[in-house]
């Protein structure tokens, strides 16, 4: 009896916060080609480990957070924001010193964390020796409300645009296919003269006035102007 209550506390000693600890441990050694723990430590609100590791000559961190608090905590790096239970946070650049801090689900402060930015070539000398596989577990994608208001909006515009554009360009060949042309309409004047008549009636010099009148006032063309004139002039050579 005694060994089975032995056994169920040891059990329990490696609790979900174990469990997920090791987990971050083995992702960290398996994927970075040398790595280093600068941060462990148990705190009021949970365990916390920050990791320098190293993968294609590049520097990086890794944070694990582990909350046991009943209130909820997040984690700011360099002003980005996560709020889960268990944080596993992987491949953060090391370009230069970023700073760690743990707030409450209000934004209170509770601990902050300086990791420096440390050269590569330091830091293999130092370092634990990993596996390199460099392929990290993908970290979920969060939007906030905003973000996601932001998105739909700005899809929206552009689905709109894009739908307008191609209704207008079919709209344009349609009108185009099946409307009727407009007809070309050439208009002429015919003028009829009853040229005896006006010869009887009027002299040369008023109807060749009157035949340019027409012209100029654009009753007939050219061409029967000149007919006109022609016509006056041999009527008078055949009296």
């Amino acid at each position: 009896m005694k060994v089975l209550f032995i056994l169920l506390f040891t059990f329990l000693g490696l609790g979900v916060p174990t469990i997920e600890q090791n987990t971050f441990n083995e992702v960290v050694h398996n994927n970075y080609d040398y790595y280093q723990v600068v941060v462990e430590e148990e705190t009021m609100i949970g365990d916390i480990k920050i990791v320098y590791g190293a993968v294609n000559k590049k520097m990086y961190v890794s944070v694990f957070f582990y909350q046991t608090h009943e209130n909820m905590h997040k984690i700011e790096i360099n002003n980005k924001t996560t709020q889960e239970k268990v944080i596993n946070i992987h491949k953060i650049r090391l370009k230069e010193d970023i700073q760690i801090k743990i707030l409450s689900e209000e934004g209170a402060f509770f601990k902050e964390y300086l990791v420096e930015n440390i050269d590569y070539k330091d830091f293999t000398t130092i370092a634990n020796i990993g596996k390199g596989n460099n392929d990290f577990p993908r970290e979920k994608i969060e939007f906030d409300i905003f973000d996601i208001f932001l998105f739909l909006f700005y899809g929206f515009v552009i689905i709109t645009g894009i739908l307008t554009f191609i209704l207008l360009t079919l709209y344009r060949k349609k009108v185009g296919k099946f409307s009727p042309k407009t007809p070309i309409v050439e208009n002429y004047i015919d003028v009829e003269y009853d040229l005896n008549a006006e010869l009887e009636e009027k002299t040369d010099e008023e109807l060749m006035k009157e035949a340019y009148d027409d012209y100029h006032n654009g009753k007939i063309s050219e061409q029967e102007l000149n007919n006109r004139l022609r016509n006056i002039w041999w009527s008078n050579k055949d009296d």
